[in-house]
């Protein structure tokens, strides 16, 4: 978690630049199959978010395609590292229990990697945490309910905005 936490307060968080263009043509390259592109947008997304999971997770497929076990071992254990600090950080129940997160992406990641098609998502506050409290349904069609505390992301755009 502090690992993820530490992205926040590096000079990285304010300079995302391109980062929303270069995930769109990410997952294009990855349709279209060119992995040395997916690659390529895959790194430079990382160098301007080192905790981009969609970044670690298509590094990690592209080079197990390749045959490059080193380097699909290598982002693979970070990718899994990163997803371990969030689902290790609650149960994602209610939102006390929330799993933390630094950004939304990983929130969609995450309800992603379950199979869950997000219905809905709102904002909460309850005691001392902020929550994205997201709904959807399984491949199964039941529906679900996770939490996402958001604490320290709401902290610093909420300074931003007092600025």
């Amino acid at each position: 978690m502090d690992f993820r936490n530490s992205f926040l307060e590096s000079s990285q968080y304010s300079k995302t630049g391109n980062y929303d263009e270069l995930k769109r043509k990410l997952f294009q390259e990855v349709r279209n199959q060119n992995y040395s592109e997916v690659t390529r947008i895959a790194k430079e997304m990382l160098s301007l978010d080192y905790t981009s999971l969609y970044a670690l997770k298509f590094l990690s497929q592209t080079y197990g395609i390749l045959g490059d076990t080193i380097k699909r071992n290598q982002y693979q254990e970070i990718e899994i590292g990163l997803l371990k600090s969030i689902i290790n950080s609650g149960d994602a129940k209610t939102c006390e229990t929330g799993w933390h997160v630094i950004k939304i992406e990983e929130e969609y990641f995450i309800l992603n990697v379950l199979g869950i098609q997000v219905k809905s998502q709102s904002l909460i506050h309850e005691k001392k945490n902020s929550c994205d409290k997201m709904e959807g349904k399984d491949q199964k069609g039941q529906d679900h309910t996770f939490f996402f505390e958001i604490n320290k992301v709401w902290e610093l755009e909420t300074k931003m905005f007092k600025k």
